[in-house]
């Protein structure tokens, strides 16, 4: 169970312990035994990239407080005589997992909750409902067999629906993005001498998993060629055919790992549905478009999360939220396009069998949704090899030659190690810098909100201070009763009662559903009450203009050179401009790289003119296109945040360097405002602090792995003081201006003057060094960013 973790985020992890501690106190509680058995298990590295990825594995785990322990091959095949060495290089020993029995543990579950006062009906199918304000009030059912429809009246409703969440989210009008897919595994007969001990194991080199099944083993595994699979309302306790020829190749694999199975016969080959989400990953939290409804789908490996998963599902339904982030599980982060059906099917199949491939950091979806910037075809053409972020798909980066000429058809390699496309955002890095880089960022979420109330509105829902005049822009964020920051947002005040709120690109359901979730509402309408939203992401396109030079190409284009002087268009303000033939182009004063800039707020149907009038008259001024990986490079040398990695609901301002954006004494009082008050009283217990690494340590050679590259960080390491585990690293890579490897990581207050610190990274220990606190690693007094 706890296995199928490896690569997980921390509370995922976290979720998964749960259900090992719920599962061996089930027999106590309730008197069923849910046949747990705590075997430990074992995944195999038959790959060096295997052994890469289960080093770094081991020391992610280290962070979470999880025991992954590190075998050689021999010592694999003493835990599991029935294992041929061949080709192992290594494997992954997790001594707290186990095996449960699937039907005693839901009878163990259901018993227990009729013990607590749960009704449970069977045999129902929901086939209407009556939706009031947001909310469910009632469920219209028919029993099986019969036609009479009955009335349930409801407080919350869940959509634990299994293989048709998605069909009862269509019943609701709500997007729960799941698609089943046929999963195959092949049960043994009986083979003589097997150890009664044996753990379960995995080879996911091969694509292959085993469990002792009664004297036997199961045999399954996640091939690629999978087809997707519309479940009908009526199916029940039933199967489909074996599909022996696509089975073949999880049954060769496994005569080479465990010669035993060609000694015994096959009782039989399982051919059944099992759901999959848009990204692999279950799917839970509350519903956006209703207020009384949550989800808890697209569960793959259901049975080993359904502890955990019941325990936080419970906490967000009585307290508004689980006690952990689950932002990887949100449901919140998928946006409506994820809904269709032809999508979801190649997606379903791309994760399904991705499920045991390796993982290495910025590996893009062979299936993205088409959802395509105006700049797509004209950055296409330049180079640009893209990525996909909430559906759009947008440039990572630019392939160009050493004279800018474009190269075409360049496929992204993802690697552990330093990857192939390193020199080329350090050119996109230094334009930035030095001359003058154009970004396309119109997959960034925009909002508008307006009306009589918008002041009043936005004054409560930030912890910053939005009384300044029309024309400023606020960075700040947006808290929970906690303190916990739930969006990290930028506005522009357009005017008193009008509000431009910029957002990441993967944010767009979850803050933008936040701010509505609190704005007053008409009590018998339901509508809003003085305030109105409208979301205009795909509206406006966004252009980036950053650098030394970017003042000097707007002026290129037709501004006149007082329209944007330091002294008439400040830091950290906004105005429309004229920009050639574009008219009210929205052009904000901000920076996320740390250099004189502008965001270029532009209507879609003028975004081509405007970007190819910037590119042909930037060629003097030493323009470059950049994608994502310059921007997050970038950042990180300035040490600006990012929500998600960072940050998140349960991190508060003050750790993680944002307590200038808590005006605490502004009038009206926030969100938060009471906990933020006496988290700044008796100060945050700790602190996102900024390392560096020195290269040589993170060199294959120092780590005991082979290789000429630097290996990869990029979150989630466990961060050592003087041998004691003091807290985990955030955010990871290289910044080319200051030429080191950064590292943002969370650690006790006790030990902000502390300046040497370990990190456990692909099971070795690198030492690292902790910067100086409230100084950035590039440009620390802003004098680039305020000329």
């Amino acid at each position: 169970i706890n296995a199928e973790y490896m690569g997980g985020t921390k509370n995922l992890t976290r979720m998964l312990q749960y259900s090992t501690e719920c599962y061996t106190q089930l027999t106590e509680d309730t008197g069923v035994d849910p046949s747990w058995k705590p075997t430990g298990s074992l995944r195999l590295a038959s790959s060096t990239d295997r052994w890469t990825e289960l080093k770094r594995l081991a020391s992610q785990g280290t962070s979470f407080g999880f025991d992954i322990q590190l075998l050689s091959a021999a010592e694999a095949v003493q835990k599991c005589p029935i294992l041929n060495p061949e080709g192992l290089k290594g494997a992954a020993w997790v001594p707290s997992d186990g095996a449960v029995e699937p039907t005693l543990l839901t009878n163990a579950f259901a018993k227990g909750a009729r013990q607590r006062g749960v009704k449970i009906i069977q045999g129902v199918q929901v086939v209407g409902l009556n939706i009031s304000k947001r909310n469910i009030t009632e469920l219209k059912v028919v029993r099986r067999n019969e036609k009479e429809v009955h009335t349930i009246k409801v407080g919350k409703v869940v959509n634990a629906a299994g293989l048709w969440a998605r069909d009862f989210g269509l019943l609701m009008d709500c997007n729960v993005p799941t698609v089943n897919v046929e999963h195959q595994y092949l049960v043994t007969e009986k083979i003589p001498g097997l150890p009664e001990d044996l753990p379960s194991f995995r080879d996911p080199d091969l694509l292959l998993y085993y469990k002792p099944e009664t004297g036997g083993l199961v045999i399954g595994g996640w091939e690629d060629n999978t087809v997707p699979s519309r479940v009908p309302l009526n199916f029940e306790a039933e199967l489909y055919p074996p599909n022996w020829e696509r089975f073949q190749q999880h049954l060769d694999s496994a005569f080479h790992r465990t010669p035993i199975v060609q000694t015994v016969g096959a009782r039989s080959l399982i051919n059944g549905p099992i759901p999959v989400s848009a990204d692999g990953e279950p799917i839970m939290g509350k519903q956006p478009e209703l207020d009384n409804v949550y989800v808890a789908a697209g569960f793959t490996a259901g049975i080993g999360q359904s502890g955990g998963a019941g325990k936080y599902m419970a906490e967000w339904i009585i307290n508004g939220q689980p006690s952990v982030d689950l932002w990887p599980l949100d449901i919140r982060r998928f946006g409506s396009y994820t809904n269709n059906r032809n999508f979801l099917e190649a997606k379903g199949v791309e994760s399904y069998g991705s499920y045991y491939k390796l993982h290495p950091p910025f590996k893009e979806s062979k299936n993205p949704f088409p959802r395509k910037s105006p700049l797509y075809h004209s950055t296409i053409k330049l180079g640009a090899v893209m990525g996909s972020k909430f559906g759009w798909v947008r440039p990572n980066w630019f392939a160009v030659d050493e004279n800018g000429a474009p190269i075409l058809g360049v496929k992204e390699q993802p690697s552990y190690y330093r990857p192939m496309w390193f020199d080329y955002v350090k050119a996109e890095h230094q334009a930035a810098r030095e001359t003058v880089a154009i970004l396309d960022q119109s997959s960034f979420a925009k909002m508008e909100l307006s009306g009589p109330r918008a002041f009043e509105c936005i004054q409560r829902l930030v912890v910053n201070d939005m009384s300044g005049p029309p024309g400023t822009v606020v960075y700040t964020q947006m808290c929970n009763e906690r303190g916990g920051i739930e969006a990290d947002i930028t506005i522009a005040k357009l005017s008193q009662d009008k509000y431009y709120i910029i957002t990441g690109s993967g944010f767009a359901i979850r803050d933008f559903g936040w701010i509505k979730d609190n704005l007053p509402r008409d009590p018998i309408t339901g509508d809003f009450d003085g305030v109105q939203v409208r979301e205009v992401t795909n509206s406006l396109s966004c252009i980036n203009v950053v650098g030394p030079n970017s003042r000097k190409l707007l002026e290129s284009v037709g501004v006149e050179v007082d329209e944007i002087s330091n002294e008439s268009f400040p830091f950290m303000t906004c105005k429309y401009l004229r920009l050639g033939m574009c008219d009210k182009v929205l052009a904000l004063r901000v920076t996320f790289v740390g250099e004189l800039g502008y965001e270029l707020h532009v209507n879609v149907e003028q975004a081509e003119s405007l970007y190819s009038m910037l590119w042909e008259n930037g060629q003097s001024l030493g323009v470059r296109n950049a994608g994502y990986k310059s921007l997050e490079s970038l950042r990180l040398e300035k040490g600006y945040r990012v929500w998600g990695s960072d940050m998140d609901c349960n991190t508060n301002p003050y750790e993680v360097g944002l307590g200038f954006c808590v005006k605490l004494n502004k009038p009206g009082g926030f969100i938060g405002r009471d906990a933020l008050s006496e988290i700044q009283k008796q100060g945050p217990t700790r602190k996102l602090a900024c390392f560096v690494v020195d290269e040589k340590y993170i060199m294959p050679q120092s780590l005991g792995l082979s290789g000429d590259k630097p290996l990869l960080l990029w979150g989630n390491e466990a961060i050592f003081h003087q041998g004691k585990l003091v807290g985990s690293t955030t955010s990871c890579g290289y910044g080319y201006s200051v030429e080191k490897n950064i590292i943002y990581g969370m650690i006790p207050t006790s030990l902000t003057k502390e300046t040497q610190f370990t990190l456990h990274a692909y099971g070795t220990e690198i030492p690292m060094t902790r910067q100086p606190w409230n100084r950035s690693l590039y440009d620390s007094e802003r004098k680039k960013i305020l000329i």
